[in-house]
């Protein structure tokens, strides 16, 4: 049971998904809630990076080190 249960009106402030699943899904499902995206530069034209951009969510591409 979760000990402090998110009332129906109160919105996340702030979430962050990692790996490749879970963002390419949130991204197709719910596009609008995403502020921004961060990527290797490897993966540019990605389909993680295209749904990104065509839902006009700001995209960064970083390095490895960023991730680490």
């Amino acid at each position: 049971m979760n000990p402090h249960p998110k009332k129906k009106d109160q919105a996340c402030k702030s979430r962050k998904l990692y790996g490749w699943h879970p963002v390419h899904e949130h991204l197709r499902a719910h596009p609008r809630t995403v502020t921004e995206v961060y990527l290797l530069s490897s993966l540019q034209g990605t389909t993680i990076d295209q749904l990104a951009h065509h839902a006009s969510v700001p995209v960064r591409y970083e390095s490895p080190a960023f991730f680490d």
